[in-house]
């Protein structure tokens, strides 16, 4: 099939359990002279999500940088007297033994349960009297159509919940050649603000996620 450049997803959970997902298709368009002013808007939204993160995960460093420092002077003290305390190094054992995860904290169920609570939260804050007014006319809209291709599969990420009610529209939005560009590096060079690694899956320009 045709591959695009973009694909957006909302997602719609219903009280009952039911997941909605509704995929928008775009791709770029070599003769726009200007950015896609409501893709532009989504962009911004993530752009201060990525530069946030990056921020976090700089202050970790530094902080961690400082505490290094802090007790490097007195590390062969600490190490001295941990070897002359008996029993020190028992007790150090079974305090990481004490830190084991539960069982099936990780499980798929686990997993699904997470990113379902944290849907549903962001749902109960949502502003519903923020419209967004569709123009099917509108070349800065991302709605062009209310034709869709449907068909039942699971999402794209982690946990792949199956039974997915999955809305595919039939006509894509346009958008210029440095907002592609934008949209790889905010996915690209994101990093986790917890671990300050990379957290994107994607290979030859292409991303999963």
């Amino acid at each position: 099939g045709r591959r695009y450049d973009v694909e957006l997803q909302y997602f719609y959970l219903h009280w009952y359990g039911n997941l909605e997902a509704v995929a928008v298709l775009g791709e770029v368009d070599e003769n726009m002279s200007r950015p896609n002013r409501t893709f532009q808007q989504i962009l911004n939204y993530f752009q201060r999500k990525a530069n946030k993160d990056i921020n976090a995960c700089k202050e970790k460093q530094r902080r961690a940088r400082a505490l290094f420092r802090a007790n490097k002077g007195s590390e062969k003290e600490d190490m001295s007297t941990l070897q002359d305390e008996p029993g020190s190094m028992e007790k150090q054992a079974e305090t990481s033994d004490d830190a084991v995860e539960e069982p099936g904290s990780g499980s798929y169920e686990s997993t699904y349960h997470k990113i379902m609570t944290r849907f549903l939260n962001i749902v109960d804050r949502r502003d519903l009297s923020n419209r967004h007014e569709v123009n099917f006319y509108d070349p800065d809209d991302i709605w062009h159509s209310e034709w869709f291709i449907g068909y039942q599969g699971s999402v794209t990420f982690p946990p792949c919940s199956q039974k997915v009610n999955w809305r595919v529209m039939d006509v894509p939005f346009k958008i210029s050649k440095a907002q592609l560009r934008q949209l790889r590096n905010i996915q690209f060079e994101h990093v986790n603000p917890n671990t300050c690694s990379f957290d994107s899956v994607h290979q030859n320009e292409s991303n999963a996620r």
